[in-house]
């Protein structure tokens, strides 16, 4: 187990923390009967449809699931009645003043988005649903800050709950960032780092290459056959509000954006290849994280694993099905992987004579180079550079 290798081998697990994680992963297995319900739903009438043909359908299944899930707080707290037994206690005026107490500015900013809303055609009517909404909101998050704060000592500094329930949520992510960090092993770099994108549907069957057998699963930052492996999607089980699987929309930004990053700069600073999975769905996704790397200095491979969508949307539903799995948005990625690991292979490799291809404005960019400089400099000069960070990147279709 993941925990034990990082407490008897690494010794770096502060016991406190790690016992903070746990318990959170164990807190992340219940799912209220009626997200379950919802996301058992969701499962039996996506699997049904054809990404291909039916993309609105999915959307707006997807839509009304992540509707669903906004409903229910992230834990139970019995100090706390359910939302409806409280609301049936205060009149609309009432729930009014305490959402405007919390959110001085929303009816204002509620009328900006009627107006925008030509669909509504009652404002009352509009209003009265939001504020419900709003107060949902709160008093969820007032319930999971409750929580938060007794078990985890995590608050937020916010008067308004629902961005001290951020504050918390970020705060945690933070901590499990920490811990993982301790967890990935020290080596000698071998002079030639290399970060491998591993690109696909959700359910292509990325991990089938990416994991050795017999490996420890368990390990969130385990070694892999292309290195350590820094995918989110391992870390959604121990952030705030994962639920099952079923609040996995609750946990994946906080995966991207504070863990992910964080792990894989530790692993590389320790002198480790890293694999990273992602669905690559167009040439600006890949090259974002390809020249992230290359201007540190780390090789970047890129490997296309070209599973169809249908079979893969008909994968993903499936291991959503198992028990503590996470369900994803059937839509992510905003393409065609394949195809646009085609397109990003010909950019790089052919490039344009005035460097305005993706690839090198990406570059270019990123090493800090501003519109007007980039055109002050000679042109062998911008050929030389962008030559030498083409040649670090290499293209493989997964067999």
């Amino acid at each position: 187990m993941w925990y034990r290798y990082s407490k008897n081998n690494l010794r770096k697990i502060i016991a406190q923390k790690l016992d903070d994680i746990l318990r959170m992963r164990e807190l992340n297995k219940a799912v209220p009967q009626g997200l379950g319900e919802a996301k058992k739903r969701y499962i039996e009438q996506a699997i049904a449809l054809d990404p291909g043909i039916n993309k609105e359908e999915l959307e707006e299944l997807w839509g009304n699931y992540v509707s669903e899930l906004r409903q229910y707080p992230s834990f139970s707290d019995a100090q706390y009645e359910d939302f409806d037994t409280w609301r049936s206690k205060n009149s609309p005026e009432q729930i009014e003043q305490i959402v405007l107490e919390k959110d001085p500015k929303f009816i204002v900013s509620l009328q900006k988005k009627f107006e925008e809303h030509p669909e509504e055609t009652d404002f009352e009517t509009y209003k009265a649903r939001k504020l419900e909404e709003k107060a949902r909101d709160i008093y969820n998050s007032q319930k999971d800050l409750s929580v938060m704060s007794s078990q985890f000592g995590m608050s937020g500094e916010s008067t308004n709950p629902l961005s001290a329930y951020n504050e918390a949520k970020k705060q945690f992510a933070e901590m499990v960032a920490e811990e993982y960090k301790a967890m990935i092993p020290e080596t000698t770099p071998s002079g030639s780092q290399t970060v491998t994108l591993f690109i696909g549907y959700p359910g292509a069957g990325k991990s089938r290459y990416i994991e050795p057998e017999g490996g420890d699963n368990d390990n969130p930052v385990r070694m892999t056959n292309y290195g350590i492996l820094v995918d989110p999607d391992e870390y959604q089980r121990d952030l705030v509000g994962y639920q099952g699987g079923a609040g996995s929309q609750n946990t994946l930004i906080y995966a991207v954006s504070v863990v992910k990053p964080k792990i894989q700069e530790e692993a590389l600073r320790k002198g480790n290849d890293v694999v990273v999975p992602m669905v690559g769905g167009s040439p600006d996704l890949i090259l974002n994280e390809a020249v992230r790397n290359l201007i540190e200095g780390y090789n970047v491979k890129v490997v296309i694993v070209p599973t169809d969508l249908a079979t893969s949307h008909q994968r993903s539903l499936g291991r959503a099905g198992e028990e503590g799995n996470r369900l994803i948005m059937p839509t992510v990625g905003g393409g065609n992987p394949a195809e646009a690991f085609e397109l990003t292979e010909q950019i790089v490799r052919n490039g344009s004579p005035d460097f305005t291809d993706l690839f090198s404005k990406k570059l270019f960019t990123k090493l800090g180079y501003t519109p007007a400089q980039i055109k002050k400099l000679p042109d062998e000069e911008k050929r030389a550079m962008r030559d030498r960070y083409a040649q670090m990147m290499s293209f493989e279709v997964a067999k």
